[in-house]
């Protein structure tokens, strides 16, 4: 099992405010987040895997022939 990260940690590793991140796990930006209670959680590995789709999709990585 990976870790779980709160969204405090989540936000520092995105370089985005707690409040912001919040936000995106609420709206669906951020679609691999879960609540357990009231407390939303991140798996460390679906953060990644998250972060690398948005690169892709924003064009910030070079697509290799």
């Amino acid at each position: 099992m990976t870790r779980l990260l709160t969204v405090e940690e989540v936000a520092k590793i995105l370089n985005k405010a707690v409040k912001t991140t919040y936000n995106y796990l609420e709206t669906g930006v951020l679609d691999c987040g879960f609540k357990i209670g009231n407390e939303w959680r991140v798996e460390e590995k679906d953060l990644w895997t998250c972060i690398e789709r948005w690169k892709q999709t924003n064009g910030m990585v070079k697509k290799t022939r």
